[in-house]
């Protein structure tokens, strides 16, 4: 069961939930909205938040993943789910928005997401983690923070 969606400030925007979307269209489809709500329990990484980064979508996340200073990098906000008005105010915020502020929000979490993927460790530790967690390798360190 959903639970309805938030109340935004402006006319024209809209919350869309999306259910299952095949692997190879995730970026795509994530690249056709503005922001990616994520008020996620818990996560020990967030692959999807970094395919939202990489889509250019502001990362609107709960404080319960590795992701952190979002705002003061220009690209999001990590909350806590104890305060969903502080996940509206967020919203607002965003829907207020012109196209270039969200133009500037939207490169600055595409650098991020490629500062990541480029640094070779970073890849490395994920091949490592997902071959440890099929068995194929022991040799799995630690994923780095993002």
């Amino acid at each position: 069961m959903h639970s309805p969606a938030p109340r935004v400030a402006h006319p024209h925007s809209r919350v869309t939930q999306k259910g299952p979307i095949e692997s190879k269209d995730v970026v795509t489809m994530l690249g056709k909205y503005h922001v990616f709500l994520f008020p996620t329990l818990g996560e020990n990484f967030g692959h999807v938040i970094l395919e939202a980064m990489t889509a250019g979508c502001a990362i609107l996340i709960s404080d319960a993943t590795p992701w952190r200073g979002l705002q003061e990098k220009g690209y999001g906000w990590e909350l806590p789910l104890s305060r969903p008005e502080s996940f509206v105010a967020a919203l607002n915020e965003a829907v207020r928005w012109d196209a270039a502020r969200f133009a500037e929000v939207s490169a600055a979490a595409r650098t991020a997401a490629a500062a990541y993927l480029e640094h070779a460790g970073n890849v490395e530790a994920n091949r490592n983690m997902f071959a440890a967690m099929v068995n194929l390798s022991s040799d799995s360190g630690p994923l780095p923070r993002p």
